[in-house]
Order: C-alpha cells, then structure tokens, then sequence
C-alpha cells in the first residue's frame, strides 16, 4: 500500500514512516520542515507541504496521485505568525479531504491527541493516591504533616483541571461535528475552548512539579 504521511518531520509521523516502511509499506513522507524532512530519506527533500498556505485542493491532487491512504500528523497546539488554527485545522483540511475524494483515496487518517486526556485523567485520579497511600500508611507518616496534606491539596487542583479539561474537548468535538455537517468554519468559541485546555494544561505541570518538590524536599 502507498501511504502518504503529512507531518513525517514531527515525533510521531517520523515514528509512522519508519513503522509503514518496516512493515512493507510504500510511504510517501511530507512536512513543511525541509531540513528535518530530509533526515528521513533522500527523496523527502522536495516533498514538502505547509497546511497554512494549502488551502486550496487543487494543491493536493498532485500529490494524492497514485496514493492509496493518507495519514495526516500535522497540527499546532498555538496560533502563531502565519500558523493559525483556521488554516491548519480547518480551511487545510478541507483542501486535503476535497482532493482526495476527487483522486479516489479511500482511507484516511488524522492523529489527534483530543480525547486522550479522558483515559489518562480517570485511571491517573484513581492510580495515583491509592498508589500514594501505600507507602505512607506502610511509613506511619502522619497525613497532617505539612508537605504531605499540601501534596494532596495540589493533587486535588490538578484534578479538578483535568476535570474541566475532559469538558472542553468533549465541547470542542461537539462544535468541530457541527461545524462539519454544516460545511462551516471552526467557530470562535472552539479556539477559546483550545486557548484554554493549553493553558490549564500548564496550571497541571506546574501543580505536579510542586508536588514533585515537597515530596523530595519534604519541608517542615
């Protein structure tokens, strides 16, 4: 099978050429980053695509000749310059999937890290302070003790983030659905919703490097 990767310069496209190719798949690698592009193969030099200047299907056809599946890997998690949600995840997009529909590409897939956070948010509020409450039960440590309740406070504030991080993609796939079967652009209230789940995901790493702090330290 003849699979084109978009996004082949990142983590995980990189990671998709490699598994395709050991696999015996024929893949065609593109990304915008011609310098890490390259370090893939040879070949992959003049292979370059930039979603934030393709939104126009007619620059796709070209490139979806002879393809028999697309695998597109490519995204930002900020707006910035010229690298706008509007044209990469959505005006691109619908540049890309009118030009496969008219070069008979059956399959396609888009890597997405929405929805992950449901499954890792359930099982780490869970794991986590059964896993925590082990050891000090075992050490006689008392739960008052100053570093270990603040622990548990900042445990408690990244968990209600996560909560609220659950609801902002389930708000975020309802309003992409929508704006789909409407044949509309990614409405404002969709990039609000993502300026926040990046921001609250900071709110989180912050909280856990304090905890990983006190639990080091271990401050009177």
């Amino acid at each position: 099978m003849r699979v084109l990767v978009i996004g082949a310069s990142g983590f995980l496209g990189s990671a998709l050429v490699a598994a395709l190719q050991d696999a015996g798949h024929a893949a065609t690698w593109r990304a915008r980053d011609v310098a890490r592009l390259r370090r893939l193969g040879p070949q992959a030099a003049a292979m370059t695509v930039d979603f934030s200047a393709d939104v126009e299907a007619a620059q796709w056809s070209a490139r979806l000749r002879g393809i028999d599946a697309v695998v597109n890997a490519a995204g930002i998690l900020r707006q910035q310059h010229r690298n706008r949600f509007e044209r990469l995840h959505d005006r691109g997009l619908r540049a890309l999937y009118a030009a496969r529909a008219d070069a008979g590409v059956r399959r396609i897939v888009l890597i997405s890290a929405l929805g992950a956070d449901t499954l890792f948010t359930a099982t780490t509020m869970l794991l986590q302070p059964l896993s925590g409450a082990w050891p000090v039960h075992r050490s006689g440590l008392p739960w008052s003790t100053h570093w270990l309740a603040a622990s548990l406070l900042l445990f408690g504030v990244a968990a209600l983030v996560w909560l609220r991080v659950v609801v902002l993609q389930l708000q975020m796939r309802g309003l992409a659905r929508e704006a789909v079967a409407n044949g509309a652009a990614l409405p404002p209230p969709f990039v609000r919703c993502f300026r926040e789940w990046v921001a609250l995901g900071f709110v989180a790493l912050l909280c856990f490097l304090a905890i990983f702090y006190l639990m080091v330290v271990k401050p009177a």
